[in-house]
Parts: C-alpha cells; structure tokens; sequence
C-alpha cells in the first residue's frame, strides 16, 4: 500500500520499529542493524498497494489477495523468505502497515507456514514489465554487485535443475545426488530464490537508461554534484551511456570515476518514479566527497518535492543528514516533513528503532554520529 506508517515487530534483526514515511526519512545506525531490510520492506508494502491484485494470483472479493498471498508477495518484492524476516530465536514476524487513507494492513510470518508460501509463489507468475513505477529502489552500489552474482549462482543452480529434471534424475535437495563437483541447488523444490522485485527494477531502469534520453531535469540534478552532463553515444555501436566533463570531454560512464558511476541511476531512478510515488535509496553518498554529498542531497530533496515523490535515505553519512536539517533551518523543508530513525542495536541484543525529533529550526536534541566522533577523540 502506499505507506504512511510502517510498525515491525521481529522483522529482521528488529525487534521493534514505528516508521512514518512522510517527505524525507532517514535510516541511520550501524551495520546489521536492519535499515536495509526496513527500506525493502517499505519497498514491498508501496510495490504491492500499487497493484489491486497480485499478477496471476487468486483474489477475494473486492480485488484483494488472500492474507498469507499478500504476505508472501510483500516478501518477495523486498527480495527475503518468511525465514529471512522472522527474528531468530523468535515464533512469528509482523509488519503492520497504515495507508493514506487510514486503513491498516497485518502481514504475519511464522516459520510453519513458508513452505506454503514458497509453494503459493512458485505458482505465480511475474509482474508485468510494464507495471507502474510508483516506487523505484536504488541498492547500495557493491549490494547490487553481491545481488548480481548471487543471481548468476541462482541461474546456474535452476539450469542443473532443469537438466537433472530432464534426465530423470529429479533435482539433488528432491534425493538424487548431483554429477561430480556440481554445487548443490539452493533451496528446495519450489521455494527457488527468485530475482527480488526491487532489485529486477533497478536492472530493467540501469538498462533502458540508453533509450529513454536526459531531459533537462535530469541533466541539471546530475550536475549539481558532480558538474558536467550525461548523454547517449551511438556512433560506435549499441548506445551507450556517456559523462561529459565540464572541459568537453566525454567517455563512457562506467568508465569515469566511482562517484560518477553511483550517482547515476540515483538520478535515473528520480526521473522514472512516477509523481506522488517513492523513491528508496541506499547509502546515497556512496563514492562521493563529503562537499558533493551535501550538494547532491540538497538538489535530490528539491527536485522530489518538485514531483511530490516521498523520498526514503539509508545512510552512514553526516554529509546527508546536516543538509536536510540545513534546509529545515532555512524554511525549504518542514521540520515535520522530515523523520530520523535511529536502529539502536547493543552488542548481542535486537534493533530498537527510536526517532529523532526535529525541532523547527532544524534541530536535534542529541548528537547523530557521535560514536565516531568519539573514536575520533575530536569532541571538545
């Protein structure tokens, strides 16, 4: 559903959470703490309220799926089995989940029931490529790089599948035992690890990049941090995507510095969103220097305000979050437009998300980084 409020419960490593998703929310915290998986399960709520039934999926009256189809399609959109989201050590996960209009949604995990879940998806097929992009993931950069090769894992594993199938044999988890130095399947029969929903968008928005053009919205927020434009070069082949530099240079892009490479789909992912629609990025300030982070967040708020698209940030970055309280202070952002979650996690213990409030003139009441800025030893 389109989200105004998320609450997990034993999501993840989160034991408990209550997100607003309103103009700008920000995700910080250390590593393991959960932001990543609170993003993508926002993702798959907003993915699944964009559609009034699932692809292919049996419905009830009034167009809506089935509850544990429903939990299930919520899962696999954010790219997690029911036995990814359920605590460890704990009997069931929830997310519950507030809309617009007011109306809350239950979705309920339990360890006894993701076979049937597994079972349930494998019979459905695969959203349309032409569904609504009114919610658009960006993943952290070397994510990505670790989805895609677990994906070349998981194509190569269902090929062995279907050729052990074909022989006759049946598939290695289903008895028989794989030829020679085969990997072994991932997963049992009928519960394959599909491409996540998210992650499948990502690729199809990087790939039709090249056909879709850089209208001047798009030109104008790539260059706020990084100068120079992007273009599409088809003199030498299949078009590609080329940076020109300020000088007049220009090469391909992924051929240009890190920070240029990051940088681009963000802003991609910005001009496909649909108007009133989401945008979730992942460590937006990935390869850039601490000046173009601020630049860039600043132009990125901007122009998601411009189309009324609700922007979702996971970050580990002062560089993102004092420019949003900048632009607070300055009157460009209300100060109950903007929400910082911090995922508190001690040593040996789940995520507790708590907020931050925000004062009017774009103040916090106690210090965002201040772990490392105790490493540091700089505080005065």
């Amino acid at each position: 559903m389109r989200c105004s409020r998320i609450v997990l419960n034993n999501v993840g490593p989160i034991e408990h959470g209550e997100i607003k998703i309103g103009r700008v929310s920000v995700f910080i915290g250390p590593n393991n703490s959960g932001k990543s998986i609170a993003a993508r399960v926002v993702y798959g709520l907003w993915w699944l309220g964009g559609r009034a039934a699932p692809p292919g999926g049996p419905g009830r009256a009034g167009g809506a799926a089935d509850p544990p189809l429903e939990s299930a399609l919520v899962a696999r959109a954010a790219g997690m089995h029911a036995r990814d989201i359920i605590t460890h050590g704990k009997a069931g996960g929830c997310i519950e989940a507030t809309g617009d209009d007011g109306l809350v949604a239950r979705y309920s995990y339990d360890r006894a029931g993701e076979p049937a879940m597994g079972r349930m998806l494998a019979r459905l097929p695969r959203a349309s490529a032409g569904a609504p992009e009114d919610c658009v993931y960006v993943p952290a950069g070397r994510t990505g790089t670790m989805q895609s090769l677990l994906l070349f894992m998981q194509i190569r594993n269902d090929l062995l599948n279907t050729v052990w199938e074909a022989l006759g044999e049946g598939p290695p988890d289903a008895g028989s035992r794989p030829p020679p130095g085969a990997p072994r399947a991932a997963g049992r029969p009928g519960s394959r690890r599909v491409v996540p929903e998210y992650l499948e968008r990502f690729n199809d928005l990087v790939l039709e990049a090249p056909s879709g053009g850089f209208p001047g919205d798009m030109q104008g927020l790539f260059a706020a941090p990084l100068c120079g434009a992007v273009e599409v070069d088809d003199s030498y082949g299949p078009p590609r995507v080329c940076y020109r530099d300020p000088s007049g240079f220009a090469t391909g892009i992924d051929s240009t510095g890190s920070g240029t490479v990051s940088t681009f789909p963000v802003v991609a992912a910005l001009h496909k969103v649909e108007a009133g629609g989401a945008l979730i990025i992942e460590e937006p300030e990935a390869h850039l220097e601490p000046l173009a982070q601020q630049k860039m967040i600043a132009a990125l708020v901007r122009a998601a305000q411009a189309k009324n698209v609700s922007l979702v940030l996971t970050t580990h970055s002062e560089y993102v979050v004092h420019p949003l309280l900048s632009m607070v202070s300055g009157g460009e952002l209300g100060h109950a437009d903007l929400g910082i979650y911090r995922f508190r996690r001690a040593a040996g213990s789940y995520t507790r998300v708590e907020e931050i409030p925000v004062s009017e003139t774009g103040e916090v009441e106690q210090e965002l980084f201040e772990e490392a800025v105790d490493a540091l030893g700089t505080r005065l």
